[in-house]
């Protein structure tokens, strides 16, 4: 008996290439990967079998092999895109979106699965930061509620307000540099913010003795604060003081 014969009436395998085998590899590990970074392993129990076959079925067709390398291209190009933090941070964001969409429809199921999705692909993600500082305001220790805020800060937040709440814990915490920088970043995205141009006057009212600054900021915190308001009324009488037209 032949040794193919041999082979043929055992059921034995020959062993397959290494260069054959290789791609195969790479795209299973890819699939696994991909599933796995979507949370949900689940999926890959009905896919085993299809995979297995699939790279089989390769492996014994030859000139199937340099689309195989193809695609084994395409799915490592993907995940390992997928796991670039710039993706990620996108894809935490999206989920974000559905978050803040469940909030306004009062859905909090949704809202809470959103948010854990966003925090499984990017839990840095300023927004989810805010969010999560925003939460522990119910109820929380101080020093970690404003270190979440401060991170948020770091991580690149674009909230206003939420900027103008990490400027006041900076305030508490007296570091003014940073105070100072961050109500100037609060005025790059909103100009007429008034806390923030109050602030900014008193600054160079006092710290930094330049009082046409002073003024100017003045001017923009009155006349966006309403007419009641008491700080409206403040910047009125410093303007006074400063022998401005109010």
């Amino acid at each position: 008996m032949s040794k193919a014969t041999f082979s043929s009436a055992t059921g034995s395998v020959s062993p397959i290439p290494l260069q054959s085998a290789l791609p195969v590899i790479v795209v299973n590990a890819a699939v696994l990967l991909l599933l796995l970074s979507f949370g949900n392993s689940s999926t890959l129990i009905p896919l085993m079998p299809l995979m297995y076959y699939c790279s089989r079925r390769i492996t014994v067709e030859p000139r199937l092999s340099k689309w195989l390398w193809l695609v084994a291209g395409i799915c490592a190009t993907g995940v390992l895109s997928l796991h670039l933090p710039p993706t990620r941070k996108a894809l935490a964001g999206h989920y974000l979106a559905q978050a803040q969409r469940a909030c306004v429809e009062s859905n909090n199921a949704a809202w809470g699965a959103a948010l854990n999705r966003a925090k499984g692909w990017y839990p840095n993600h300023p927004i989810l930061l805010y969010a999560q500082y925003r939460v522990s305001l119910e109820g929380g220790e101080e020093l970690r509620r404003d270190d979440l805020l401060l991170k948020a800060v770091d991580e690149g937040l674009e909230d206003p307000d939420g900027l103008y709440e990490a400027a006041r814990v900076l305030a508490k915490r007296g570091e003014q540099a940073k105070e100072i920088s961050l109500y100037r970043r609060i005025l790059k995205l909103r100009p007429a913010h008034p806390e923030a141009n109050y602030c900014l006057a008193m600054y160079y009212d006092q710290e930094g003795h330049d009082r046409p600054k002073a003024v100017h900021h003045l001017r923009i915190a009155r006349d966006n604060l309403p007419e009641d308001n008491v700080w409206r009324a403040r910047c009125e009488e410093l303007l006074c003081e400063f022998g401005q037209e109010p």
